[in-house]
């Protein structure tokens, strides 16, 4: 399935540093519904792994998702992988310099969303 590619809205975030947090809208109260957020993770250090601990995620499953990929376009289509769930996921370990997350929720049911922390973490060789 084509997407058309992602517009900028009011909530994008872009973080250089090696260290941070992310939240969706409104973080700890719901999210508004048919929210379209893009977050860009850029480390500028090609030898690093970013690593994402999840600390709280509660989505619409199976109707709003986290998107992910490595670079810094956001893009559906290019994404590595998507989240959509009631429970904490598993870390992420994706290679740097880059990564982005794109948040899209429907029309309908909003929930609390999510919290993540990141770092980057410098390869050895």
């Amino acid at each position: 399935m084509f997407y058309p590619p992602y517009t900028a809205s009011d909530c994008d975030e872009y973080h250089t540093s090696r260290t941070g947090s992310i939240s969706s809208p409104n973080y700890p109260d719901n999210y508004p519904p048919d929210s379209c957020c893009s977050y860009i993770i850029d480390v500028a250090d090609a030898s690093s792994i970013i690593t994402v601990t999840f600390l709280e995620f509660v989505l619409e499953q199976n109707f709003d998702f986290l998107y992910y990929g490595t670079g810094s376009i956001p893009a559906k289509d290019n994404a590595q992988g998507y989240l959509s769930q009631f429970e904490i996921p598993e870390p992420l370990h994706l290679p740097g310099p880059s990564m982005w997350f794109l948040f899209d929720s429907d029309l309908n049911v909003a929930y609390k969303g999510f919290e993540l922390e990141w770092e980057a973490i410098t390869r050895k060789c």
